[in-house]
């Protein structure tokens, strides 16, 4: 997740280098006055097969529509959103290092124009699709 402590860094933000958290957060960050940035990462994708042939055949494969891709990634989130009070100060990182045509713009775009509003109602503080690089890097809410 560096890569995402990166991109707010390039944003102007002030973060040190990622620890690993405690409770809630897998990921805590520091700056130089002492604010708090927490972190909890989940997969982008959450297919059991892909990561099955991920994890035995050393990739995975999984063909998805710009809609199912979107959906995916509502269901990542939804999966760690079943109480909406622990995520309050949370930032959520999806992880899509591994399966970057999960950061395309159609993608984005229709995430964004199907499920932005349920994505916000998660309470998260922000939710940031994180890929393999910066530029693909993308904040969601």
């Amino acid at each position: 997740m560096r890569t995402l402590i990166r991109v707010l860094n390039d944003q102007g933000s002030r973060w040190g280098e990622p620890e690993v958290g405690d409770g809630d957060a897998d990921m805590v960050c520091f700056d130089q006055d002492g604010n708090e940035l927490r972190v909890q990462v989940v997969r982008a994708l959450r297919d059991e097969a892909y990561w099955r042939d991920a994890n035995t055949k050393g990739r995975g494969y999984i063909e998805l529509t710009v809609q199912e891709a979107a959906k995916a990634l509502m269901d990542s989130i939804a999966s760690k959103s079943s109480h909406p009070s622990l995520a309050k100060g949370l930032v959520l990182a999806l992880n899509a290092d591994s399966c970057p045509s999960l950061v395309f713009d159609d993608v984005v775009d229709a995430f964004r124009d199907a499920y932005s509003e349920q994505a916000r109602s998660a309470g998260f503080q922000a939710i940031w699709l994180v890929g393999p690089s910066p530029n693909l890097t993308i904040q969601l809410i």
